[in-house]
C-alpha cells in the first residue's frame, strides 16, 4: 500500500496539496529552496508555508522521505525508514511537527486540523510498513533466515 493509498483524501485543506493536484509551480519553487534532487513526479504530498503562496517555505513528502524548511531556517530531511515518531501538535497559532520527539518546523499557513490529521495517517502508514517484514517472516518460511546449525562435536575417545 502506498502512502497516498494511507492518507487517503484530505478534502479542501487550504495549502496541502496531495498528488496529482500538486501546481507544477509550487512544487518547482520548493525543490529550489530545500530538496534540490527531487523531481517533479516524486512529491506525494507538499505543503506550502508561505503567506503567498510560492511554497519556497514548507515541506514535501515523497515515498521514501520527508523533506521541509522553515522560513530563514535551514532545511531539513528525514528518510521514512529512519522515523520511529510524527507528531503534528496544534496551539493557538501553529501546529510544530516532531520527527523522533524532535521539533523539525512550526506550520501558521495550512489549517492545523488537516496537519494533525495527515500527520496522523503518516504515523499509522510507517507503523504499517515497518510491521510488514514481522508478518511476512512469520507467514513465509522460505523468507525466514536460516537457524544457525549446531555445533558438530567430535568426542575422541582414547
Amino acid at each position: 500500500m502506498s502512502i497516498l493509498e494511507f492518507i487517503g483524501e484530505i478534502g479542501r485543506a487550504e495549502k496541502i496539496y496531495r498528488k496529482p493536484n500538486i501546481p507544477r509551480g509550487k512544487a518547482d519553487n520548493a525543490i529550489l529552496s530545500y530538496c534540490s534532487k527531487l523531481r517533479y513526479n516524486d512529491i506525494e504530498v507538499l505543503i506550502d508555508e508561505t503567506v503567498f503562496g510560492n511554497a519556497k517555505a514548507g515541506i514535501i513528502i515523497t515515498a521514501n522521505a520527508i523533506y521541509g524548511k522553515e522560513s530563514f531556517c535551514d532545511p531539513f530531511q528525514y528518510s521514512l525508514d529512519k522515523i520511529t515518531s510524527i507528531l503534528a501538535k496544534k496551539s493557538l497559532v501553529t501546529t510544530s511537527i516532531y520527527i523522533n520527539q524532535r521539533p523539525v518546523i512550526k506550520l501558521t499557513q495550512p489549517t492545523g486540523a488537516a496537519l494533525v490529521y495527515l500527520f496522523n495517517r503518516i504515523e499509522h502508514y510507517l507503523k504499517h510498513m515497518k510491521a510488514i517484514p514481522k508478518i511476512a517472516t512469520e507467514d513465509y518460511p522460505e523468507t525466514r533466515s536460516p537457524a544457525p546449525q549446531p555445533c558438530e562435536v567430535t568426542l575422541l575417545t582414547e
